[in-house]
């Protein structure tokens, strides 16, 4: 983690150094300092919770993922500005919910016991940007809600539902292939490869609503290859 850290604010100066941004008032470098700041308080109460919390974790996936993150910040402070503060904000929710989720997991079974609760409430989230959904730039599919704007930044913060949607469709398929295992096993001893409608209607609706009506094919085929790799994962049917 420390090297991590290390890295990303030798990159910072460098960059700074060697090549300056065009934007250079003190607002600007106010918010970037802030932006560090941030960046480096969370990934350290991170590694420490985590390693408090699960001690027998993968020891290089955080520190990995608070390096790609922490560069990535950088980058967008050297090209768009202050939207770095943005990114720093999202990275400090992400966080947040990361520890949320772990330390009150036991509070997630619900999602088990009702596995379309997850999938119906990322299809609605998403239904919504039909409805209210704007696109930032002012052009390209309106797929994004917006949130708040931040005055001091000149910004407007918006939430994109299709990334909240991956991990409720993770969930979905993990509870439904958990539960159903048997049942699916069963058709394959008697080489029967269909599945269930309730299983496959929910998702082709889903999938067809973001890739048809918002044009989303990013999120759709992310989507459809997490179907794919969980469902083999689960039933190690290569057909």
């Amino acid at each position: 983690m420390l090297l991590a850290i290390l890295f990303v604010c030798l990159s910072a100066v460098a960059l700074k150094l060697l090549y300056p941004p065009k934007t250079t008032s003190a607002q600007f470098n106010t918010l970037f300092i802030i932006s560090i700041i941030l960046w480096i308080t969370l990934s350290i109460l991170g590694h420490f919770l985590l390693s408090t919390w699960i001690p027998y974790r993968d020891a290089l996936m955080f520190p990995i993922m608070t390096l790609l993150t922490g560069w990535g910040m950088i980058t967008i402070w050297r090209l768009q500005g202050t939207y770095a503060f943005r990114y720093a904000m999202w990275f400090a929710i992400s966080i947040m919910c990361m520890l949320t989720i772990i330390r009150w997991s036991q509070h997630l079974v619900f999602l088990e016991k009702h596995p379309y609760l997850s999938l119906v409430a990322g299809i609605l989230i998403t239904a919504l940007t039909v409805l209210v959904g704007v696109s930032p730039s002012g052009i390209g599919p309106k797929l994004w809600l917006p949130i708040l704007s931040v005055n001091f930044i000149n910004h407007s913060i918006y939430f994109q539902p299709s990334e909240l949607l991956k991990v409720l469709i993770v969930f979905f398929l993990a509870a439904y292939l958990s539960r159903h295992r048997t049942n699916l096993i069963l058709r394959q001893n008697q080489n029967k490869y269909s599945l269930p409608a309730a299983f496959l209607v929910p998702l082709i609706t889903m999938w067809s609503f973001m890739v048809i009506i918002q044009g989303d094919l990013g999120a759709g085929w992310l989507i459809y290859w997490c179907f794919l790799g969980i469902f083999y994962l689960r039933t190690r049917r290569k057909r």
